[in-house]
Order: structure tokens, then sequence, then C-alpha cells
């Protein structure tokens, strides 16, 4: 009678989600970076602050006389 051939390790799984729960953390750290270096610029800072005017603006015609 022959011996029979040793098992064969099991078959590593996957971890694709890891892999993606990865990239998309690290696409949002890239993203607020990317956002707080353009708001520190002129363009950005400006931007800022048309939209907090305009916020203000929505929210005192809400409120009413």
């Amino acid at each position: 009678m022959s011996s029979l051939p040793p098992e064969s390790p099991p078959p590593r799984k996957r971890r694709t989600w890891l892999w993606i729960l990865l990239g998309v953390i690290a696409a949002i750290i890239l993203c607020c970076c990317a956002l707080s270096v353009w708001a520190s610029t002129g363009s950005g800072e400006q931007w800022f602050e048309r939209k907090g005017t305009q916020f203000a603006d929505y929210m005192t015609e809400q409120a009413g006389p």
C-alpha cells in the first residue's frame, strides 16, 4: 500500500473587500487633502465666502420678516 500524498495547504482566501475598503479610505483622505489645499488658495477662500453669504441670505429669507 502506498501512502497518501501530503495534503496541499488550503487555498488562500482573497481579501478583495479589504483592498476595496483601503482604496475607498485612501481616496477619501486624498480628496480631503486636496480640498484643504484648494481652500487655502484665493479662489477657494472666495468660493467659501460666496457660499457662506448665499447660505446666510437663504436662511434670512426662510426666517421671514
